[in-house]
């Protein structure tokens, strides 16, 4: 009886330990935006199944790595994905042609791989000092495939478009519209609906552009999002967050949901902003929606030309700088200090943009100081494998804390051997 107490004591030890690995890196302050989850009323445990939404797919990260469900209690539920909904949500496309007025931008010459990289931090520029107003964007999807959506990204507000026209073709030579042109004021994200019946292999994006055009990604979406599963609890209800830009894939993986559980088909609530969300997020006391430059703190939210995009986040100097630096060879030896000014001006609008010339804006760079186009991060952890000297040393410290347990589950068996061991000599002399 003594021993199977033990083991017991050394079992659940185990799992509150690995439990704990598992949840440890959540935090309410971090996510932005939840739903609610519409469960009804729950007479017995269930397998929730829930469709992925247009808002929920819009505002996720990659690979839904920041998708958590949280119950009542504030303790984090594992999930599982419908097979493939994570790697196929989004349709492998590759881009083959970049046009302005239908005049071809040679591909070397723009980041094109940022468009479907399955990072919204990269992004794709073109440049306004290239004649003609409208950008078309061709896409090849490697074979005829039911379209149900397209969704842009677009986070610089000075460098959107105002118009979209989206067409479709099955040769890449006979084009036809699947979404007309149309008008819209500019948002960070932005989805499309195609009209039932839209197959294609090819995709044309026609974009308007008032000066420098910058997209950050354009995802074409099959017609099924997919679904996320969890085990339910008689009487509990549950919040799905997301929206975490440095959130990773939870240590729990995919988890398996029992196939005997009676199915309650779920839906979601409206997008709901997080109270808890830390929106001052660069300690400036302007809440994030308020704030012209939301990353970089700026109290006196200057905006020397009014674009909206504080001086602190815009790229191009105000223009009393710029009388400065165009004066600066007049400039004698004796005003060291405006020079200083000036570079020093130079300096933090460099650093506010994309110091490391890798085309990710520091704010969504994982590794804002070293070249890292690719933004890869082995461990998920938020922080590139660039400005990691062991990109695998958080995976090597989850292994050795798992042999760890291991061992010292194996040195508490041998202790209680041992011990019942000492017991029988006792009792046979």
């Amino acid at each position: 009886m003594k021993k199977a107490i033990l083991f017991l004591t050394v079992f659940v030890m185990s799992v509150a330990f690995t439990k704990n690995i598992a949840n440890a890196e959540f935090s309410l302050e971090q996510w932005p935006y939840y739903k609610d989850i519409i469960n009804g009323t729950v007479n017995e445990n269930e397998k929730v199944e829930i469709k992925i939404d247009d808002e929920l797919l819009s505002q996720a990260q990659d690979k839904f790595r920041d998708l958590r469900i949280i119950d009542s209690t504030g303790t984090e539920v594992s999930y599982q994905l419908s097979e493939g909904v994570a790697e196929n949500v989004a349709i492998a496309a590759n881009v083959i042609d970049v046009t302005v007025d239908d005049v071809s931008i040679p591909t070397d010459d723009l980041n094109i791989y940022a468009l479907n990289d399955d990072n919204k931090r990269s992004y794709l520029d073109v440049s306004g000092s290239i004649p003609g107003n409208i950008v078309s964007i061709v896409f090849d999807l490697g074979e005829i495939v039911p379209l149900e959506k397209i969704v842009l990204y677009s986070y610089d507000k000075a460098k959107s478009f105002d118009e979209i026209e989206v067409l479709g073709s099955k040769d890449n030579a006979e084009y036809k519209v699947i979404r007309s042109k149309y008008s819209d004021s500019h948002q960070t994200w932005r989805w499309y609906t195609f009209p039932k019946g839209s197959n294609f292999q090819f995709v044309k994006v026609n974009l308007s552009k008032r000066g420098d055009l910058r997209i950050n990604e354009i995802m074409l979406l099959s017609e099924n999002n997919g679904t996320i599963n969890f085990e339910s609890n008689i009487g509990e209800t549950y919040k799905m967050y997301y929206g975490n830009l440095k959130a990773s894939i939870p240590e729990y993986g995919n988890h398996a949901i029992s196939e005997t559980l009676p199915v309650f088909r779920s839906t979601l609530s409206k997008q709901i902003k997080n109270p808890e969300f830390d929106k001052d997020i660069d300690k400036d006391s302007f809440a994030y929606t308020d704030d012209n430059c939301p990353a970089i703190s700026n109290v006196d939210q200057l905006d020397s030309n009014n674009d909206g995009v504080g001086d602190a986040c815009s790229k191009e100097l105000p223009d009393e700088v710029k009388k400065i630096v165009e004066k600066k060879e007049k400039v004698s030896e004796e005003a060291i200090s405006t020079d200083e000014e000036i570079n020093k001006v130079k300096s933090d609008k460099t650093e506010v943009n994309d110091r490391d010339g890798d085309s990710v804006t520091n704010f969504f760079d994982n590794c804002p100081d070293k070249y890292n186009t690719k933004q890869e991060d082995s461990n998920k952890n938020g922080i590139g494998d660039a400005c990691e000297s062991n990109g695998k040393f958080v995976e090597y410290s989850k292994i050795l804390a798992v042999a760890l347990l291991f061992v010292v589950t194996v040195i508490l068996v041998s202790i209680i051997k041992l011990s019942f061991s000492l017991e029988k000599k006792k009792k046979r002399r």
